[in-house]
Protein backbone atom coordinates (compact mmCIF):
# COMPACT_ATOMS: atom_id res chain seq x y z
CA UNK A 1 0.00 0.00 0.00
CA UNK A 2 1.37 3.42 -0.84
CA UNK A 3 2.30 5.78 1.86
CA UNK A 4 -0.21 9.26 1.44
CA UNK A 5 2.43 11.63 0.58
CA UNK A 6 -0.03 14.66 1.22
CA UNK A 7 0.10 14.66 4.74
CA UNK A 8 2.53 16.71 6.55
CA UNK A 9 5.13 15.37 8.39
CA UNK A 10 5.45 15.37 12.18
CA UNK A 11 8.78 17.16 12.86
CA UNK A 12 9.09 18.87 16.60
CA UNK A 13 11.60 19.74 18.95
CA UNK A 14 12.56 16.83 20.76
CA UNK A 15 14.80 16.40 24.24
CA UNK A 16 13.97 20.16 25.73
CA UNK A 17 14.70 21.38 28.81
CA UNK A 18 12.53 23.46 30.40
CA UNK A 19 13.84 26.88 31.22
CA UNK A 20 11.83 30.03 33.04
CA UNK A 21 13.75 33.40 31.70
CA UNK A 22 12.06 36.14 32.76
CA UNK A 23 13.06 40.07 33.10
CA UNK A 24 11.79 42.74 35.24
CA UNK A 25 11.01 40.07 38.53
CA UNK A 26 10.52 42.10 41.78
CA UNK A 27 10.05 45.53 41.66
CA UNK A 28 12.50 48.25 41.90
CA UNK A 29 12.51 48.87 45.62
CA UNK A 30 13.58 45.22 45.97
CA UNK A 31 16.09 44.82 43.37
CA UNK A 32 17.64 48.32 44.99
CA UNK A 33 17.00 47.13 48.62
CA UNK A 34 18.86 43.74 47.98
CA UNK A 35 21.80 44.94 46.39
CA UNK A 36 22.45 47.43 49.47
CA UNK A 37 21.74 44.52 52.09
CA UNK A 38 24.64 42.60 49.94
CA UNK A 39 26.97 45.07 49.95
CA UNK A 40 26.46 45.93 53.76
CA UNK A 41 27.07 41.79 54.32
CA UNK A 42 30.80 42.33 51.88
CA UNK A 43 31.98 45.54 54.08
CA UNK A 44 30.82 43.55 57.48
CA UNK A 45 32.92 40.33 55.79
CA UNK A 46 36.83 40.95 56.35
CA UNK A 47 37.65 37.08 55.19
CA UNK A 48 39.01 37.00 51.96
CA UNK A 49 37.41 34.04 49.44
CA UNK A 50 39.75 33.40 46.62
CA UNK A 51 38.04 30.94 45.32
CA UNK A 52 34.44 28.99 46.17
CA UNK A 53 33.55 26.43 44.43
CA UNK A 54 33.12 27.41 40.65
CA UNK A 55 33.73 31.46 41.77
CA UNK A 56 37.35 32.41 40.97
CA UNK A 57 37.69 36.00 42.39
CA UNK A 58 34.65 37.73 43.99
CA UNK A 59 32.67 37.05 47.18
CA UNK A 60 30.05 35.20 48.36
CA UNK A 61 27.79 34.61 51.82
CA UNK A 62 26.65 31.30 53.29
CA UNK A 63 24.45 29.09 52.04
CA UNK A 64 22.28 30.66 54.43
CA UNK A 65 21.54 34.06 53.27
CA UNK A 66 17.77 33.67 52.33
CA UNK A 67 17.12 32.72 56.20
CA UNK A 68 18.41 36.03 56.83
CA UNK A 69 15.71 38.01 59.09
CA UNK A 70 16.40 40.96 57.31
CA UNK A 71 13.11 42.57 55.48
CA UNK A 72 13.70 42.73 52.23
CA UNK A 73 14.69 38.77 51.93
CA UNK A 74 11.26 37.63 52.91
CA UNK A 75 9.94 38.95 49.39
CA UNK A 76 13.05 37.40 47.39
CA UNK A 77 12.26 34.16 48.79
CA UNK A 78 8.80 34.39 47.90
CA UNK A 79 9.97 35.70 44.43
CA UNK A 80 12.36 32.90 44.60
CA UNK A 81 9.79 30.11 45.27
CA UNK A 82 7.06 31.31 43.33
CA UNK A 83 9.43 30.82 40.02
CA UNK A 84 10.04 27.29 40.88
CA UNK A 85 6.43 26.57 41.36
CA UNK A 86 5.63 28.04 38.21
CA UNK A 87 8.75 25.78 36.43
CA UNK A 88 6.79 23.34 38.20
CA UNK A 89 3.62 23.61 36.84
CA UNK A 90 4.84 22.60 33.44
CA UNK A 91 4.92 18.75 35.06
CA UNK A 92 2.70 16.51 33.60
CA UNK A 93 -0.70 16.37 35.30
CA UNK A 94 -0.74 15.11 38.48
CA UNK A 95 2.47 14.20 38.41
CA UNK A 96 3.48 16.44 41.65
CA UNK A 97 2.20 15.56 44.93
CA UNK A 98 4.75 16.81 47.30
CA UNK A 99 6.13 20.42 48.07
CA UNK A 100 9.42 22.37 48.12
CA UNK A 101 11.08 20.65 51.21
CA UNK A 102 14.54 22.93 51.27
CA UNK A 103 15.33 26.63 49.53
CA UNK A 104 18.20 27.97 50.59
CA UNK A 105 21.01 30.75 48.43
CA UNK A 106 23.91 32.62 48.72
CA UNK A 107 24.59 36.17 47.43
CA UNK A 108 27.60 36.73 45.35
CA UNK A 109 29.81 40.09 44.33
CA UNK A 110 31.80 39.88 41.72
CA UNK A 111 33.88 42.98 40.31
CA UNK A 112 36.35 42.84 37.22
CA UNK A 113 37.93 39.64 36.37
CA UNK A 114 35.67 37.56 38.78
CA UNK A 115 34.25 34.68 37.18
CA UNK A 116 32.60 30.86 37.61
CA UNK A 117 33.62 27.74 36.21
CA UNK A 118 31.22 25.42 34.05
CA UNK A 119 29.57 23.49 36.64
CA UNK A 120 26.35 22.31 38.06
CA UNK A 121 24.51 22.07 41.46
CA UNK A 122 23.95 17.74 42.16
CA UNK A 123 22.90 18.38 45.48
CA UNK A 124 19.41 19.57 44.40
CA UNK A 125 16.75 19.63 41.55
CA UNK A 126 15.92 23.19 40.77
CA UNK A 127 18.47 26.31 40.64
CA UNK A 128 18.34 29.26 39.56
CA UNK A 129 19.68 32.94 39.58
CA UNK A 130 18.46 36.14 40.42
CA UNK A 131 19.91 39.36 39.60
CA UNK A 132 19.77 42.83 41.88
CA UNK A 133 22.86 44.79 40.21
CA UNK A 134 25.04 44.33 37.00
CA UNK A 135 27.63 46.88 37.38
CA UNK A 136 28.72 48.68 34.22
CA UNK A 137 28.99 48.37 30.89
CA UNK A 138 31.97 46.99 29.22
CA UNK A 139 32.78 48.03 25.63
CA UNK A 140 34.32 45.73 23.39
CA UNK A 141 33.87 43.04 25.54
CA UNK A 142 30.55 41.18 24.45
CA UNK A 143 30.77 37.75 26.99
CA UNK A 144 31.32 39.98 30.21
CA UNK A 145 29.69 38.55 32.98
CA UNK A 146 27.12 36.86 30.56
CA UNK A 147 26.10 33.39 31.86
CA UNK A 148 26.24 30.46 29.27
CA UNK A 149 24.26 26.77 29.73
CA UNK A 150 25.58 24.46 27.74
CA UNK A 151 24.07 21.34 25.86
CA UNK A 152 23.52 18.76 28.01
CA UNK A 153 23.86 16.18 24.91
CA UNK A 154 27.41 15.52 23.78
CA UNK A 155 26.84 13.54 20.59
CA UNK A 156 25.59 17.03 18.65
CA UNK A 157 28.93 18.60 18.63
CA UNK A 158 30.59 15.77 17.12
CA UNK A 159 28.25 15.79 13.91
CA UNK A 160 27.75 19.89 12.49
CA UNK A 161 24.99 20.22 10.32
CA UNK A 162 25.06 23.58 7.66
CA UNK A 163 21.76 25.16 8.74
CA UNK A 164 21.19 23.29 12.16
CA UNK A 165 23.63 24.85 15.26
CA UNK A 166 23.09 21.54 17.31
CA UNK A 167 25.95 22.61 19.39
CA UNK A 168 24.78 25.99 20.23
CA UNK A 169 25.42 27.39 23.69
CA UNK A 170 22.15 29.29 25.22
CA UNK A 171 24.01 32.87 26.20
CA UNK A 172 21.97 35.16 28.54
CA UNK A 173 23.38 38.48 29.46
CA UNK A 174 22.05 39.51 32.93
CA UNK A 175 20.09 42.68 34.00
CA UNK A 176 18.60 44.02 36.82
CA UNK A 177 15.52 41.94 38.16
CA UNK A 178 16.07 39.04 35.97
CA UNK A 179 14.91 35.40 37.22
CA UNK A 180 16.64 31.98 35.88
CA UNK A 181 14.82 28.92 37.28
CA UNK A 182 17.04 25.69 35.82
CA UNK A 183 16.99 22.43 36.24
CA UNK A 184 19.89 21.88 38.66
CA UNK A 185 22.22 19.04 36.59
CA UNK A 186 22.32 21.57 33.60
CA UNK A 187 25.84 22.72 33.14
CA UNK A 188 26.45 26.48 33.29
CA UNK A 189 29.25 28.96 33.88
CA UNK A 190 29.77 33.03 34.27
CA UNK A 191 32.29 34.64 31.52
CA UNK A 192 34.48 36.81 33.53
CA UNK A 193 32.80 40.08 34.19
CA UNK A 194 35.14 43.29 33.24
CA UNK A 195 32.33 46.31 34.25
CA UNK A 196 32.52 48.84 36.26
CA UNK A 197 31.45 48.64 39.70
CA UNK A 198 29.95 45.27 41.15
CA UNK A 199 27.92 42.64 39.93
CA UNK A 200 25.13 41.21 42.46
CA UNK A 201 23.40 38.11 42.29
CA UNK A 202 21.74 35.72 44.30
CA UNK A 203 21.86 31.91 43.68
CA UNK A 204 19.44 29.17 44.75
CA UNK A 205 18.97 25.69 45.41
CA UNK A 206 15.46 24.19 46.11
CA UNK A 207 14.60 20.38 46.67
CA UNK A 208 10.61 18.93 45.78
CA UNK A 209 9.67 15.64 47.22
Amino acid sequence: MASDRSTPPDIHVAFGTPMLIRPHAGSAALIQALAAHILDLRAADQETKPVSRSGIGGWRTGDDFLDGAAPVLGELRALVSGAVQEVLGMADAGAIEGRITRLYGWANLNRVGDYNTIHSHPTSQWSGVYYAAIGGAAPGRPLSGVIEFQDPRGAPQAQPFPGFDFAKKLRLVPEDGLILVFPSWLLHMVHPFHGAGDRISIAFNSTYV
